[in-house]
């Protein structure tokens, strides 16, 4: 939930727009950009740096 909250952060910081977390279970933590999923750990079931997520989303936005 802490690790969450600090990807929000960051794509906050970067693109000026909210994030909004949705408790998910088992650990799994999925960035959506609309309906895609920008980044998850599904398979590798490890936590992303901030700034991981933040160029998958920016890769996925363009």
């Amino acid at each position: 939930k802490e690790h969450a909250a600090r990807v929000a952060a960051a794509l906050q910081a970067e693109f000026g727009t909210d994030a909004e977390l949705i408790p998910g279970s088992h650990g799994i933590l999925e960035v959506k950009h609309g309906e895609h999923v920008v980044w998850t750990n599904r398979e590798s079931g490890g936590l992303p740096e901030p700034a991981t997520v933040v160029d998958a989303f920016r890769s996925r936005a363009r």
